[in-house]
């Protein structure tokens, strides 16, 4: 009897994805292997992937349809093992469906907490992001190959269907128009020179932790490392601008000069476009994350994204 349900589609899988049912036979399967409390299993709340945890544990299932994200988590979380990121205690297949079991980052979601901080707050904790990214991308890229993209032609295939993704998100013409003529004049936001880093690529309100010491908020941990790929580092700006400092430019820029960046008309350009070719962002999303008014036009949402 199978202990998972038939998914060769990502059809199949939406409807079963929100539901425990499913997955409980695998998880207590994996928690047998491997001598985790089955009676304090219950399902973890955020994610695309299957996660439940125990009491000291987290367990992450990857439907076969995306083995590449098993193997982005696994080896970005292997090569980041010093930067308060979980650890892997142990991993197998269960019926070809791979599955991490890692070990537990306490902490608050930082969206729960950046957008009531005063700036001065928001600053120091900023600061504390920006230096996490400097230390991730002065990680070694060796033995990364195979997440390694090649980073022309990544760009390249952002830039084709960038309409076409936005569209899909719900964005409106008036809005798509002018979003494809900023890329029109945009410059390329890559440097072919720039040095290649791992990214975690996806550090939005959900993967940054935080824990309050002594009345201030610092990173407990960062997690999910599914999307984690090598590539150009201003790509990785793009989520913490969108989800912690729209229309924040102090502790933004707190930010990139912890990373060991200096604030510029050019630099809020490769964060704008990286912003709008991200694989997974979507322009409708970001303008809900807004506080206030909406910006009248596209110049105005950038300057509230990225303007020095």
């Amino acid at each position: 009897m199978s202990l998972l349900p038939a998914v060769e589609t990502l059809e199949d899988y939406r409807p079963l994805y929100r539901q425990d049912a499913p997955w409980r036979p695998a998880v207590e399967t994996i928690c047998d292997r491997h001598g985790l409390d089955v009676g304090s299993l219950r399902r973890g709340d955020h994610g695309s992937h299957v996660v439940f945890r125990t009491d000291r544990r987290w367990i992450k299932l990857f439907a076969p349809l995306w083995r590449r994200s098993h193997q982005r988590e696994h080896l970005g979380l292997v090569r980041a093992a010093e930067l308060a990121v979980p650890s892997i205690v142990a991993e197998g297949e269960i019926e070809g469906w791979p599955y991490l079991v890692l070990t537990h980052v306490e902490g608050v979601r930082a969206g729960d907490v950046v957008a009531g901080l005063p700036d001065a707050e928001a600053e120091f904790l900023a600061a504390a992001m920006g230096e996490w990214m400097a230390r991730l991308h002065a990680l070694p890229t060796h033995g990364l190959d195979d997440i390694t993209d090649d980073w022309p032609a990544f760009v390249a295939r952002q830039r084709a269907g960038c309409i076409a993704h936005h569209r899909q998100g719900d964005a409106t013409e008036p809005w798509l128009e002018q979003i494809a003529a900023w890329l029109e004049t945009a410059p390329p936001p890559h440097e072919p020179e720039s040095p290649p880093v791992l990214l975690h690529a996806d550090l939005t309100d959900d993967h940054f932790l935080l824990r309050e010491r002594a009345g201030c908020w610092e990173i407990a941990g960062v997690i999910d490392f599914g999307d984690a790929m090598v590539g150009h580092a201003p790509y990785e700006f793009a989520a913490p601008c969108v989800f912690f400092f729209q229309r924040r430019p102090a502790p933004r820029r707190a930010m990139l000069r912890a990373y060991g960046l200096e604030p510029t008309s050019e630099l809020s350009a490769k964060i704008t476009a990286y912003t709008m070719l991200h694989k997974y962002g979507r322009f409708a999303q970001y303008l809900r994350f807004l506080e206030g008014d909406p910006p009248r036009d596209f110049a105005e949402f950038a300057a509230g994204l990225a303007a020095p």
